[in-house]
């Protein structure tokens, strides 16, 4: 299969061939990847992960209009696996090399900040789905909008403050159980 240029990927991600540019990308940017990867604590495993979590972070800028033509493929995604493994090794505790760190990663950086912000974000409204619209409800009033109990009985028909406080304390353990026995969700707030 022939090397594809930037604008061939670009055009490839945008008609769905996602067999080229995934070949592509494999040949030209999981090497560097990989080698950034590993002179800096990481396996060759932790490139693997790290490099299909750039993927994914790429073609969602390309599907999403956001990626700016003008920056090459290539660097722009080892930014991105560099920011990505930097902020795993922390949470880690490895160490990492982020001397070489120049200006034009920065797009890189709020490119992932942007990222992980909406995928907080997807996480926190999944999390309010599986706790139930009473729950959410509860929640959304108590946590969010600071309703005190009084207006919150009025609103949602409860007899009394004292049984919305009961409420609140059962939504909030059911909340802090979903989290406690997701290591994602927790991985994804430590960032």
């Amino acid at each position: 299969m022939r090397r594809l240029n930037d604008k061939e990927i670009l055009k490839a991600i945008r008609t769905g061939d996602n067999e080229s540019v995934l070949s592509n990308l494999y040949k030209d940017v999981l090497p560097h990847i990989k080698k950034y990867i590993i002179s800096n604590s990481g396996s060759y495993e932790d490139a693997k992960d790290i490099f299909q979590d750039t993927v994914v972070i790429f073609y969602n800028q390309v599907k999403l209009n956001r990626f700016d033509e003008r920056k090459e493929i290539g660097a722009f995604m080892y930014s991105v696996a560099r920011n990505l493994w930097i902020n795993k090794a922390k949470r880690d505790n490895k160490l990492v090399n982020t001397a070489e760190f120049d200006d034009s990663e920065e797009e890189g950086m709020d490119v992932l900040a942007d990222m992980i912000t909406a995928e907080k974000a997807k996480a926190i409204e999944d999390l309010m789905e599986r706790v139930g619209e009473e729950c959410k409800k509860l929640l959304m009033y108590t946590i969010y909008d600071k309703v005190s109990l009084k207006e919150i009985a009025v609103k949602m028909g409860y007899s009394s403050d004292q049984v919305v406080k009961t409420y609140s304390y059962r939504c909030r353990q059911k909340l802090f159980n979903l989290v406690k026995d997701n290591s994602y969700i927790i991985s994804l707030f430590k960032q």
